[in-house]
């Protein structure tokens, strides 16, 4: 009776929690929708067969089960969409609805729950809010009569708001609003979510910050719970594992020591005007890692994909490794990220091959029993590649892959600044560690490596290392959380563990510092008032199908607020936006040459405008002063010196 009812009181406090997390970044309208979306289709998961989802404590479970969720809903979305169209919200809903109140009538299954598991809950909560909401309160707070966007937010949350937007608007394959013409050439899928929350809350804005901070809330939950169950011995290895993700580069320590010379003032300083994390780019034209804080903050898809990959290492470390559960995690991980995801199904799939090799060698297995087990494992993701094919979120025609390795001496600098002595700890815990899937964590850490110190992407130079340095990262977290568990660790454990994280603390306090500091122009994209006020007018005013388009050179090279914000389409967008989602450069090139020239020529050229699909043409002061005059067209909307102009024919339109 005692477990049932810590339970269901640890079932309250992880829903109170998210509900409060969500309120405090997006909102209590969105909060409430999201939170309602995971409770219905987590109760619905209880209809599982198995106890997957009810493995080790009540507040494992929830975790595992709002990991499913998230993993699941995103092909319900897809099923519903391509059979229903625009009418797939409101059917998903009433689906959810009807499932969740069918799914109440059975009788919850009882768990272990242990009387701490509101540790975790708190810990995990207190963890995103500190990490997170400076940064997070800041994005567009007004300073001088503009909304002020920090660069990261800027160039990833904007892009992240024109995802939803083209979800919601377009069809299947939703359309690339930074580039007409073109289909949505991006792991869109997590999107749906955050889409189907801000159909019903209206804003993709707040959609998209409730669901950053539901999946950073359920990936350092995850990490604790997990690492409280497979490394025991110690009660203060979860918080370790939890500060060792956050906190390992050596970037701050090295610019505070040899740039600022150990002054905290100058070192405030001159940290101001650099990206951290691009310090072995700047100073050494090498690749970047990534820290997994600015992944909390700028990019909950590659989290998503990654909390994922920790569900599949937590499942193979287990006795009973389900192949159907090892399978799922894998599918669910590369429809999130196909950087973090494809990692993981490479690696998987070489351990598959060499695991199943010996066996036939052996005589142990057939050809047949190898087939079997091939199809068993990897059947899900392989419809999840074949899927992402169908509807055309690969394309073979932009930047292509090359080999580039770099020198013994340039890939210490990359490893031991960016990862600092979590390298040494994570590699001492893979030959010291004995625990089940010991070899794929080393595969695994041995194909990141590789694709770190050797993989580029043309015109995205540092596109592999930022992402795969997470699961890097990750891995050497959990294999240094193994090492502290080994008896042989012992009283040197803990301050081993503080080597690696006090250093690591000068880069996390300067990364949350830099990103909620919107004074520092140099870093900051800013939107006037009456700007903003114009695209929340075209929002509400202009259908979803016009094209809207500005001068994308006339403005800051990482902000198209168009798509972003009003949520129409562009003929071609900012430099960034116009070619991440797979564009070839030089056509994205040619279409910002032949705008460029229509626009020059304006009146007389505006039969070129409407050829290259220019419905709206939005004037405000960047355009003004990069042209120095006025279009000369029929006004759409005015507002103060900022102009819609359209290039409508009279007439009936389509």
């Amino acid at each position: 009776m005692r477990d049932r009812l810590t339970g269901s009181s640890s079932a309250i406090f992880f829903y109170a929690a998210l509900l409060l997390g969500n309120v405090l970044f997006a909102g209590g309208k969105t909060a409430v929708i999201l939170t309602l979306v995971l409770l219905a289709s987590n109760t619905m998961l209880r209809a599982l067969p198995g106890s997957f989802t009810e493995s080790g404590s009540g507040v494992m479970s929830l975790a595992l089960r709002t990991l499913l969720s998230l993993g699941l809903f995103p092909f319900a979305w897809l099923l519903c969409r391509a059979v229903l169209g625009q009418a797939a919200a409101p059917v998903l809903a009433a689906l959810l609805a009807v499932g969740f109140l069918l799914q109440l009538k059975r009788k919850p299954p009882a768990n272990n729950a242990a009387r701490r598991d509101w540790r975790w809950i708190l810990v995990a909560f207190l963890l995103v809010a500190a990490l997170t909401w400076p940064p997070f309160s800041r994005i567009g707070a007004t300073r001088d009569g503009e909304y002020a966007y920090r660069a990261y937010f800027s160039s990833d949350y904007l892009k992240h708001f024109s995802v939803v937007e083209a979800l919601n608007q377009s069809g299947l394959p939703p359309a690339n609003l930074y580039f007409q013409g073109e289909t949505l050439h991006y792991y869109w899928l997590p999107y749906a979510l955050p889409a189907f929350v801000a159909h019903f809350a209206g804003s993709a804005a707040k959609a998209m910050f409730a669901f950053s901070f539901s999946v950073n809330f359920l990936f350092l939950l995850l990490l604790l719970v997990m690492t409280a169950e497979t490394c025991s011995r110690r009660r203060w290895i979860p918080y370790l594992s939890a500060l060792l993700v956050v906190a390992p580069s050596l970037e701050g320590f090295y610019l505070w020591a040899f740039r600022a010379r150990f002054s905290f003032s100058s070192y405030f300083r001159i940290g101001r005007d650099i990206n951290i994390d691009g310090l072995t780019r700047w100073f050494w034209q090498l690749p970047e890692i990534d820290t997994l804080l600015r992944t909390l903050l700028f990019t909950p898809q590659h989290l998503l994909s990654l909390a994922f990959l920790l569900l599949f290492l937590y499942t193979l470390s287990r006795e009973r490794a389900r192949p159907w559960a090892l399978s799922f995690c894998l599918a669910a991980s590369l429809a999130a990220s196909f950087f973090i995801g494809g990692i993981l199904l490479l690696s998987w799939g070489l351990y598959a091959l060499v695991r199943e090799g010996v066996a036939l060698a052996r005589g142990r297995r057939t050809f047949g029993g190898i087939l079997a087990v091939l199809v068993r494992q990897f059947a899900l993701p392989g419809f999840v590649l074949g899927l992402s094919l169908a509807l055309k979120m690969i394309a073979f025609t932009g930047s292509g892959i090359v080999f580039k390795p770099a020198a013994p001496g340039e890939a210490m600098i990359l490893l031991g600044l960016n990862l600092g002595l979590l390298t040494v700890a994570g590699l001492a815990g893979l030959l010291a560690g004995r625990f089940r899937g010991r070899g794929f964590h080393a595969l695994l850490l041995a194909v990141s490596l590789a694709f770190i110190l050797a993989v580029r992407i043309e015109n995205f130079e540092s596109d592999i290392s930022l992402k795969v340095g997470l699961i890097v990262i990750l891995v050497l977290a959990l294999l240094a959380c193994r090492l502290a568990d080994t008896p042989r660790a012992g009283k040197l454990a803990l301050p081993a563990a503080l080597l690696i994280i006090l250093p690591g603390l000068w880069t996390l306090t300067l990364d949350i510092r830099n990103s909620a500091d919107i004074g520092n122009r140099r870093f900051t994209s800013v939107i006037s008032f009456e700007e903003m006020r114009m695209l929340d007018w075209v929002r509400k005013n202009i259908p979803a199908g016009r094209t809207v388009q500005n001068f994308p050179e006339a403005r800051p090279w990482n902000l198209s607020a168009i798509p972003a914000f009003s949520g129409r389409q562009m003929v071609v967008g900012d430099r960034m936006h116009g070619q991440i989602f797979q564009v070839r450069p030089e056509l994205y090139q040619q279409r910002l040459g032949d705008l460029r020239r229509a626009l020059a020529g304006l009146p007389a050229t505006q039969d070129d405008l409407r050829r290259l699909g220019v419905d709206y043409l939005f004037w405000g002061e960047a355009e003004r002063s990069y042209f120095k005059f006025k279009p000369g067209l029929p006004v759409r909307k005015r507002l103060g010196s900022t102009v819609l102009y359209s290039l409508l024919q009279p007439g009936p339109q389509p």
